[in-house]
């Protein structure tokens, strides 16, 4: 979902929820300091990175944050590889 500048300062003005913009092109990152907001530069040079096979435990109450996540490592890799299939079948992956 595409949220403009004004959609974003309203969402920060109502809510007291936290706020994640990707923002490759940096557009945003004016309005982020005018809303006293943290910028997180990842690139291959910075000292910041993210995980993805980080996981909580307390994720989720009503399913299995493990099944969650491993959902999710198998739709990354299906992105990375270049795949557009639906679902990876079982016997491509092996533990």
């Amino acid at each position: 979902m595409l949220i403009r500048s004004n959609g974003i300062s309203n969402v920060f003005l109502a809510t007291n929820d936290d706020i994640m913009i990707c923002n490759p092109e940096g557009e945003y990152f004016p309005l982020v300091q005018r809303l006293e907001g943290q910028v997180i530069k990842i690139s291959p040079t910075s000292k910041h990175h993210i995980n993805p096979m980080d996981i909580n435990l307390n994720y989720s109450d009503e399913e299995n944050p493990l099944s969650l996540k491993s959902d999710f490592i198998l739709s990354l890799c299906e992105l990375i590889v270049g795949g557009n299939q639906v679902g990876v079948p079982a016997q491509l992956v092996q533990f």
